[in-house]
């Protein structure tokens, strides 16, 4: 005796699937038709009708102010120098600065080596608490023709905002006044 499947001939001589028997020869019969048809048009808002309440175009949103005005250090070379001016050290950064010779806008750079934190999560979370505090308090207080270096340490990360935020404002004080000190001097 076999197990298994029945061939061909063995299926349709017991009536099995490959019977052409089995199959209907006539359709079942008028069906309903798969899509409701709807009316033309697009009966959503009726025509001239302005945007909703408190919808539509808005106003645009400048930023205003010095914070707006602050440029990136991209290059090495520009972070080199900046390494070789003025200098300011807090608990949470280091603060470089130079003189370009130009009076253009004043341009920030923001290092954070891998010997201050080894995950590069914990080296972005400094950058941009740093980013930030610039944003709000030094570039109020950064000169025209000016690049200034922010080296972060892991401090920054444990450090309140506001101290970050005033230890920056006192960073930039300070390489303000001894560049003064140094002009007077000289």
């Amino acid at each position: 005796m076999r197990t298994g499947c029945l061939s061909p001939d063995e299926g349709r001589r017991q009536g099995g699937v490959h019977n052409e028997e089995n199959f209907p020869t006539e359709s079942p019969g008028a069906q309903a038709p798969t899509r409701i048809p709807l009316p033309d048009g697009d009966e959503g808002r009726p025509q001239g009708a302005g945007a909703p309440q408190g919808e539509g175009t808005q106003a645009p949103v400048r930023v205003t102010g010095r914070a707006a005005m602050v440029g990136r250090l991209k290059r090495r070379r520009d972070f080199l120098a900046a390494a070789k001016g003025q200098k300011a050290a807090r608990r949470a950064f280091v603060l470089e600065a130079r003189q370009r010779g130009d009076e253009e806008e004043p341009r920030f750079g923001f290092t954070v080596s891998k010997r201050v934190a080894k995950s590069a999560v914990e080296r972005n979370r400094i950058r941009r608490r740093l980013k930030e505090a610039v944003r709000l308090t030094a570039a109020e207080q950064a000169r025209p023709g000016h690049d200034y270096v922010v080296v972060g340490r892991r401090a920054a990360l444990r450090e309140p905002f506001s101290e970050l935020t005033s230890a920056l404002h006192g960073a930039m004080r300070q390489i303000r006044s001894d560049r003064d000190d140094a002009r007077q001097g000289a």
